[in-house]
């Protein structure tokens, strides 16, 4: 049998390459348009099926929000629990035995969901100081897509780290708008009045 040469090895590179490619573009596709028609249908039937109570204060709609944090706090429970799970059947139950490469993709997933849930959750505590109440209901919106997201990304991570694009983007777009919103009603004068009808919340006149 000849040797292998450099020209079969960079084949064979250029072939992983554009597999690993052509995942990413097909899961950023079915990402983009599930966060579409999703938004599409809440936007068209959320209302009938999700009610807002009367949030006067700037407390209750904190609290309001906050309430639904426990859908993201779920996963990061679950993916701090499947490092524990790992560590328990594997020799790396001992940190300091030199077996971390057992753990390294639980790892993985742990911290990318907790650095997700941190800005997921300031974000939109921050935004519903600005919406209006009628518009809160997007809240419990955002808090099912990062459910979801962080699910996709767990599975896809444990099939193979390129399929963790769908659960990355179903999280980090719906984050990264919110906190684009948050950023324009701050940095513009008339912000506040984008979704309250003319009365920013919070002010009497």
């Amino acid at each position: 049998m000849p040797p292998k040469t450099r020209t079969d090895k960079s084949s064979r590179g250029d072939t992983q390459l554009w597999s690993n490619r052509k995942a990413v573009l097909i899961s950023m596709s079915i990402a983009v348009t599930f966060l579409a028609a999703t938004y599409y249908a809440y936007n068209q039937f959320g209302q009938r099926y999700v009610s807002v109570p009367h949030l006067h204060s700037l407390t209750d709609r904190l609290v309001w929000t906050l309430r639904y944090q426990v859908l993201g706090l779920s996963v990061v429970i679950l993916t701090t629990i499947n490092v524990w799970v790992s560590r328990l059947l594997s020799h790396a139950i001992n940190p300091l035995a030199g077996y971390e490469s057992v753990v390294e993709r639980s790892n993985k997933i742990l911290t990318n969901t907790l650095e997700q849930f941190v800005m997921n959750a300031i974000n939109q505590l921050i935004l519903s100081t600005y919406l209006s109440e009628s518009n809160l209901r997007f809240i419990p919106l955002l808090n099912v897509y990062f459910l979801i997201g962080r699910i996709g990304f767990w599975i896809g991570y444990q099939i193979a780290p390129k399929y963790r694009i769908f659960g990355f983007i179903v999280t980090f777009v719906p984050t990264l708008l919110v906190f684009s919103l948050n950023a324009y009603f701050l940095s513009t004068t008339n912000s506040n009045f984008l979704f309250d009808g003319g009365k920013p919340f919070g002010r009497t006149i």
